[in-house]
């Protein structure tokens, strides 16, 4: 068990990570001509897009790809290739923002960001409808795309192994900034249920742990606003216009494999998670509260058979973004539907 001295110089170095992060976001967005991170109240949760629909011929739509944490628009090189080579003429796109150091910004400033890229890619390339392919970070950031922007026109939303509904567990080495290699999932939730990491850092945003539950609850500000486990009465509101936009997309495909060495539980890239209280006991997407009183959509999804969900052995987590066999047997044929 981490003593407090040690949670003290962890946290004092995740805020050191943090400050000198967001001042080099606000160098490069001064640069751009975009504003400094904006505090949680600044940040705007629905913004219709004022982009019509162009699309009246029988090309293939674009199919835009987000990565995941720590990663940045080259990880899906392979796939755009890919893409290309199946589909000629496509327009595939590796979203570049929230690159790098950038995935490790607060999550509803990444959404923010990534729904402003997208409606400037519509413009320029003159288009409304397209498909969203996300990875690991990146499939959470897609999923609330896909409920908070009213404006969206999302056909088909391909999700590869993102912790949709929580993260409980600490990644390898290489997926994490320094100051978090040495911490533990066991007291992970001292550092990142304070109000300070909230509004600062994507991985609390994210971090669910069941054994803190009422600490989850009163802290985190994302997955309980897309959850509908938040109690203010403004996100119980805004609940029923997020299960109303998430319902616009086609068809949701979520992907998992036992074998996800970062996704943990790997079962919430299929939204499941710990029972509350307990560190190994699952919960399906089915026993969920969410689901059974379709709160968000999902149930709905299935019901009309707009929700597919793969289990594929053995595909580590970066495999599904670099491996052209896994990604041609199982992630391009979703296109062919």
């Amino acid at each position: 068990k981490m003593s407090h001295r040690r949670i003290s110089v962890v946290i004092a170095s995740v805020l050191f990570f943090l400050l000198a992060l967001n001042s080099s976001f606000a160098v490069a967005s001064s640069a751009s001509g975009q504003s400094a991170i904006p505090t949680s109240q600044q940040v705007v949760d629905l913004r219709p897009s004022a982009v019509e629909s162009t699309d009246g011929n029988n090309a293939p739509l674009p199919i835009l790809m987000m990565h995941g944490i720590n990663g940045n628009n080259h990880d899906f090189d392979l796939m755009k290739v890919l893409l290309e080579k199946k589909y000629p003429g496509v327009l595939a796109i590796p979203l570049d923002v929230n690159n790098n150091l950038q995935s490790f910004i607060p999550l509803p400033l990444q959404l923010m960001r990534l729904q402003d890229l997208i409606i400037d890619l519509q413009k320029k390339h003159n288009f409304k409808d397209f498909h969203l392919v996300c990875h690991s970070q990146g499939g959470l950031l897609g999923r609330a795309l896909a409920a908070s922007w009213a404006g969206h026109s999302i056909q088909k939303l391909v999700i590869l192994s993102s912790p949709l509904v929580g993260q409980y567990g600490v990644p390898p080495a290489p997926f994490l900034p320094d100051p978090l290699k040495h911490i533990t999932r066991t007291e992970a939730y001292r550092l990142l249920y304070t109000h300070v990491m909230q509004e600062t850092f994507s991985v609390a945003n994210m971090w669910k742990d069941p054994l803190q539950h009422g600490q989850y609850l009163d802290s985190n500000q994302f997955l309980t606003r897309l959850y509908n486990e938040s109690t203010a009465a403004a996100d119980i509101q805004r609940s029923y216009q997020f299960k109303a936009t998430f319902l616009k997309v086609k068809h949701v495909h979520l992907f998992a494999s036992p074998a996800d060495e970062v996704i943990i539980p790997w079962q919430s890239a299929l939204l499941g998670f710990y029972k509350v209280g307990s560190a190994t006991d699952m919960i399906n997407m089915e026993d969920q509260l969410f689901y059974k009183h379709d709160y968000c959509g999902f149930n709905t999804l299935v019901r009309q058979n707009r929700l597919s969900k793969t289990i594929v052995p053995g595909v580590p987590h970066v495999e599904w973004v670099r491996n052209a066999q896994i990604i041609n047997k199982y992630v391009l044929p979703v296109f062919d539907m």
